[in-house]
């Protein structure tokens, strides 16, 4: 899901400032990009609270580097590697290939745009926080998340049931609509190799969600938050289905690597 269904988003794709929906990667990564989900806030027990951005952990991580696969397999807590890993917005790979067009094309008309593209190619949106590395829960759902530290808006959240609509902008598909179809859908993943059940959502009228669209931010019809976007599968009939980690999930593992309760 980090790597784009799209080859790479054009600069009207690549609002500023960041918004929901935005491309979004680590720090020098020209290889993937995913979505920036919402901003929440994170009371810590010190009584500090932290702005925090939401999306997937897979959509900043991959296995390049020692650290990084470490972090993919054990998660990362609140006080490790602070200040190491900063996440872009939007991500190189998106921005990286706006800046060639404009290279190759030496149109002064478009001087303007390359002057905007290469403040946003400095443009970090904070450091990553916590992880959650690639998990299973309790519950056996896929853990798949991670807080950048920064700060935004807020929201209400809600529950999901099978039946529900539901909506969500993405980097790559923009807003679409969809039906929870499934709540415990069983699924074998590949890597890592683990098994998990998850919530299946049934896109209505286009595909629900596409490489490049994890860590979009989920909403009910009242738009309260519901959970984020973390996977997707192509079927041979009919429209992508998404896959979607639920906030209270997310909450409560939260809570477990930085001992603070993710509200917003």
């Amino acid at each position: 899901m980090a790597t784009s269904y799209k080859p790479f988003l054009f600069k009207s794709d690549l609002p500023e400032p960041p918004q929901n929906g935005s491309s979004i990667g680590l720090k020098g990564n020209r290889d993937q990009a995913g979505t920036l989900g919402c901003w929440l806030r994170l009371p810590l027990s010190s009584g500090l609270s932290l702005p925090v951005i939401l999306t997937c952990n897979h959509v900043l991580f991959s296995n390049d580097t020692p650290t990084q696969a470490q972090i993919n397999r054990n998660g990362m807590r609140l006080g490790e590697l602070v200040g190491k890993f900063e996440a872009t917005c939007p991500a190189a790979y998106d921005l990286d290939w706006n800046m060639q067009i404009l290279d190759d094309a030496i149109n002064f008309r478009e001087t303007r745009l390359y002057e905007q593209l290469h403040r946003l190619r400095h443009a970090s949106v904070g450091t990553v926080l916590a992880a959650s590395g690639i998990r299973k829960n309790a519950e056996n759902r896929r853990l798949d998340w991670a807080l950048i530290k920064e700060h935004r808006v807020q929201y209400d959240h809600a529950e999901v049931s099978k039946g529900s609509w539901v909506t969500k902008q993405g980097r790559t598909t923009g807003t679409t609509n969809g039906i929870v179809s499934k709540m415990r859908r069983e699924i074998h993943w590949p890597e890592p190799k683990m098994r998990s059940e998850e919530i299946e959502v049934f896109g209505t009228s286009a595909d629900f969600a596409l490489p490049g669209d994890a860590g979009s931010m989920v909403t009910d019809i009242d738009g309260a938050l519901i959970g984020i976007v973390f996977g997707a599968e192509t079927r041979i009939h009919g429209f992508t289905v998404g896959f979607v980690t639920t906030f209270r999930d997310i909450v409560d593992d939260v809570k477990s690597y930085t001992t603070g309760t993710l509200s917003l």
